[in-house]
């Protein structure tokens, strides 16, 4: 019986280390500025997306650099044919209350992008963008919606996490046509765990060959 507690407790300890990292706890931020501060102060690599060079193999699918998005009901456009007036080159049309699913490279633990929308004329002036529900990969939903800014200025969204995010899906809205652009995204080289992790693990393995030389030894 007390070798049975004994193994209980053991792998108890390394589980609690092989999980102490696992829990998510993501934020969203709309101030550029604070979550590039993090992003930074978080050692992560930030590559930043155009959408100048693209792959569209269908109409609901558009590859841009290392990120797909993807659509299920509506076309996604990606051209500059509306005359951005900020000179920004091409940008995502997401056709009105569309969703999008986006898949990410690995070890993402931040990403962001600037949401706008296009303005056709004074019929349209009241008109603002709004961005709906955002589900991370890591079962967070932050619901919105969330208010963005008509043209010639954008509304930015980020959001960081403590594990990766490997795929989210967003609610971009507008009567018009909601604009993404200036997506980018933040990498860890190389995920470290923390001393503490180690040490709970590394006493969980001790643990555990301790408890098997002992039987062989019987």
């Amino acid at each position: 019986m007390r070798r049975i507690q004994i193994l209980g407790v053991t792998m108890v300890i390394i589980c609690l280390g092989c999980t102490s990292n696992a829990g998510a706890g993501s934020v969203m931020y709309t101030d550029q500025a604070a979550w590039q501060n993090e992003v930074l102060n978080s050692g992560y690599d930030v590559t930043n997306i155009g959408f100048e060079n693209t792959v569209s193999p269908d109409f609901y699918t558009v590859t841009a650099g290392d990120v797909v998005f993807s659509s299920y009901d509506l076309p996604l456009i990606v051209d500059d044919f509306y005359g951005i007036p900020y000179n920004s080159g091409k940008v995502l049309y997401p056709f009105f209350n569309q969703a999008i699913q986006v898949a990410l490279p690995g070890s993402v633990y931040a990403f962001g992008f600037d949401l706008g929308e296009i303005f056709l004329g004074p019929d349209f002036i009241d008109v603002v963008p709004t961005l709906g529900n955002v589900a991370l990969s890591t079962g967070e939903i932050f619901a919105g919606p969330y208010e963005g800014n008509t043209f010639p200025t954008f509304a930015f969204f980020g959001f960081c996490s403590d594990i990766p995010i490997t795929f989210f899906s967003m609610h971009p809205h507008a009567l018009v046509e909601p604009i993404i652009d200036n997506f980018r995204y933040a990498q860890a080289a190389v995920p470290t765990p923390e001393p503490s992790s180690l040490l709970l693990l590394g006493s969980g393995l001790f643990g555990l060959a301790s408890y098997l030389r002992r039987n062989r030894r019987r």
